[in-house]
């Protein structure tokens, strides 16, 4: 039987031992008889022990002892042919002792894992890179918006400014009503002041806008032939200029009259021109005008009572003669009732109980042309006695009530003690 033998702990050294057995001397060696080999067939052999264990079983012997140490080189170096290869490309290792452990494959798997971690280790590194220029590319994006929206705004107020500087055309008419002049003034851009001016004589009159966008104004018109020169200017220095004539005739120049008096709880309105008038009107708190014309058997004199209603109110009153003269008047009027009161005695005293819906002001008694009164702070209670010590005998006695809105009631009487 043949046996190979491999040192598998030195996988370096390479050696190998054969020992032929089962020949049993040199004589029996030399009677093989030669037969030819090819030397080929050694060379291309895919398994060496296999093959040399038919050995025993050739039935054509040597015919000397050189044909098989040939051989046995030609097998040796096919051994350690076979060895390098397995060792050097680490497919399989060769155990002949079971026993023993393969310790090269170990140190094989060992020089593996360090290229692993080498690639692990560039793997990481490139991540985090590609991380770091993400982030960067972020930041970059977010300035180019910021920057984006920066340039947008300063275009849009820019744009606001050249929008805003464009001269927009205030629109004036001018109404004419006998001898007065209605100027109306509309645009989009806020005013800043107006002025106007007949026939450039003297200084103009300049009004302040104070930022509206509407405007009127009344003027009168003199008489003969005039110009009425209107210059507007906005809050960016546009200025807009009209004119237009007037021819006005006549003799009457002067503007009716207007007084107001109280009767009862109603309000008397006259309205009185030196000519002949034509009519008046009066609205509460801008409500609607209420016409009053001129009656025939009077033409020089308009009245009117009319109700007041309660609390504060704005009553406007305009008073036009028949040469369309004009005048205007406001004034704030509380609606409310008078206070009441009733005079009483004991035969001591005079006893005023006086009552109001606002509330009691002042109460005031006159007694035989001496006055005794609350003072000038307000009571402000709707209900008030007052009491006045009086000597015996025939008395004239004066009571006056006022309430918190200046209405006041008088009462006189006369008793003797």
């Amino acid at each position: 039987m043949n046996q190979i033998l491999v040192n598998e702990h030195d996988p370096n050294k390479k050696q190998e031992n054969v020992q032929l057995d089962n020949i049993e001397n040199q004589e029996e060696i030399s009677n093989i008889n030669s037969v030819p080999m090819n030397q080929s067939g050694f060379d291309n052999m895919q398994q060496s022990y296999g093959y040399l264990s038919g050995f025993d079983g050739m039935q054509q012997p040597y015919d000397n002892l050189s044909a098989f140490d040939n051989m046995q080189s030609s097998y040796s170096d096919q051994v350690n042919y076979d060895l390098n290869q397995a060792y050097n490309n680490n497919v399989q290792s060769y155990s002949i002792n079971q026993n023993s452990q393969p310790s090269y494959n170990e140190g094989q798997n060992y020089d593996n894992i360090q290229p692993n971690y080498e690639a692990q280790s560039n793997y990481e590194s490139k991540t985090i890179q590609k991380l770091e220029i993400q982030k960067v590319i972020r930041i970059f994006c977010i300035v180019i918006i910021v920057f984006g929206l920066v340039l947008g705004g300063k275009a849009l107020l820019a744009s606001i400014k050249t929008k805003n500087s464009k001269k927009d055309t205030p629109v004036v008419n001018i109404d004419k009503m006998g001898r007065e002049a209605t100027i109306a003034i509309t645009t989009q851009k806020p005013i800043k002041e107006y002025s106007y001016q007949w026939n450039k004589d003297g200084q103009p009159e300049v009004e302040q806008g104070n930022g509206r966008v509407s405007i009127e104004k009344t003027i009168q018109i003199p008489n003969g032939n005039n110009i009425l020169n209107i210059v507007v200017t906005d809050y960016y220095g546009n200025k807009t200029k009209y004119f237009k004539q007037y021819i006005y005739e006549s003799s009457d120049v002067t503007k009716p009259t207007i007084n107001l008096s109280a009767v009862g709880n109603k309000l008397r309105i006259t309205a009185e021109d030196d000519t002949e008038m034509l009519y008046m009107t009066y609205s509460w708190n801008d409500e609607e005008e209420i016409r009053i014309d001129v009656s025939q058997d009077d033409k020089k004199t308009i009245e009117e009572e009319i109700e007041v209603p309660v609390g504060q109110n704005k009553l406007t009153i305009t008073a036009v003669d028949k040469e369309e003269n004009k005048e205007k008047r406001t004034e704030n009027i509380v609606g409310d009732n008078k206070p009441t009161f009733d005079i009483q005695t004991d035969g001591e005293n005079i006893i005023v109980i006086a009552k109001d819906d606002e509330g009691i002001s002042k109460i005031s008694i006159t007694v035989d042309d001496v006055t005794t009164d609350s003072g000038d702070t307000p009571i402000n209670q709707t209900e008030v006695t007052a009491k006045l010590p009086i000597s015996r005998g025939p008395h004239t006695i004066t009571v006056t009530v006022t309430n918190i809105n200046g209405l006041s009631e008088t009462q006189t009487v006369s008793h003797t003690f």
